[in-house]
């Protein structure tokens, strides 16, 4: 492997890398697990965000997926859910956590991405992912466009290897030059998040 331009990536910077990861993967366990366990608790308290009632879509959403409507439960929780925990995600993160470039790791499910970006807001959003079949790529950019507040870039990878991973973000880091990045490896797949750990580790 080439040796690293030091005037790209000093070791204040890895410090911002390591410890963004690691704070944003914490937060997004954080609100998945509340979710759940506001679910699992009976009786349901209710509140609402916005005019929706969340508790009762939950139910809704809940009941679905019992019953095996496994497609008819994804368009319910998007049509009816996502906003509000899109919503619940940026009240309980800090508006002191901005950065000015995001790198986003995409496999196949974009939430994860969709809920760092509204929370950073970032000047700049590279998302590196791998071509699946047509209806899944389809399906995803389509979220990404509705989702997604601010304008971003797809890079298509070849494929997962660790030097096309590493390569590709190190280009890009040279096209969006900044003092403060955050790569946002919790919704790529293994061998993806792996390579962008160990490119932020460096």
């Amino acid at each position: 492997m080439s040796k690293k331009n030091s005037n790209i990536i000093k070791l204040n910077r890895r410090a911002r890398f390591n410890s963004t990861i690691i704070i944003f993967a914490i937060i997004l366990i954080y609100v998945v697990a509340s979710i759940i366990i506001s679910i699992s608790k009976e009786p349901i308290t209710t509140y609402k965000v916005g005019s929706s009632n969340i508790n009762n879509n939950i139910q809704e959403w809940l009941n679905l997926s019992n019953q095996g409507l496994f497609v008819e439960a994804k368009n319910f929780y998007f049509n009816n859910l996502f906003d509000d925990i899109i919503e619940k995600f940026i009240d309980e993160t800090s508006s002191s956590n901005r950065c000015d470039v995001l790198f986003s790791i995409l496999g196949f499910t974009p939430e994860p991405i969709i809920l760092t970006q509204r929370a950073l807001a970032p000047s700049a959003h590279v998302i590196f992912t791998t071509r699946k079949d047509y209806e899944t790529d389809n399906e995803i950019v389509s979220y990404l466009e509705k989702y997604l507040t601010s304008s971003y870039k797809i890079i298509n990878l070849n494929d997962d290897s660790f030097e096309t991973i590493y390569d590709n973000l190190k280009a890009q880091m040279n096209i969006f030059p900044s003092s403060k990045y955050v790569i946002d490896i919790t919704g790529g797949k293994k061998s993806m998040v792996a390579s962008a750990a160990i490119f932020a580790r460096d």
